[in-house]
């Protein structure tokens, strides 16, 4: 009891720390490319002040990138440390990711 309502605060507090961090640092990252690519096709000088957004295609992207790594490495982890041909295929382990990022299955066991 004492410690739900002692670390469960802080972890929302380091969460929400950590997600601004990765979306300042994320958006920093989106403004330099396209800087770069608008100055390879020769458009106008992008100014200091220019507000830049983050495309939700750019977000949806990292996302997905994100469920393909923990997919493979769910994947040769559970290969790696049962015995040979009973770790989850490739499909069940982006399946189990995919559900635990989006907390739809909150009791799935590996």
């Amino acid at each position: 009891m004492v410690y739900g309502l002692l670390f469960v605060p802080l972890t929302l507090v380091v969460l929400r720390d950590l997600g601004q961090w990765a979306l300042v640092h994320t958006t920093k990252i989106y403004a330099r490319l396209l800087i770069m690519f608008r100055r390879a096709r020769g458009h106008e000088e992008t100014k200091d002040d220019e507000l830049i957004n983050l495309p939700i295609k750019f977000c949806m992207g990292i996302m997905l990138c994100y469920l393909l790594f923990a997919s493979l490495f769910i994947y040769e982890y559970d290969a790696l440390s049962g015995p040979p041909d009973s770790g989850m295929d490739f499909f069940h382990s982006f399946y189990f990711s995919f559900i635990s990022m989006t907390t739809i299955g909150l009791g799935d066991i590996m």
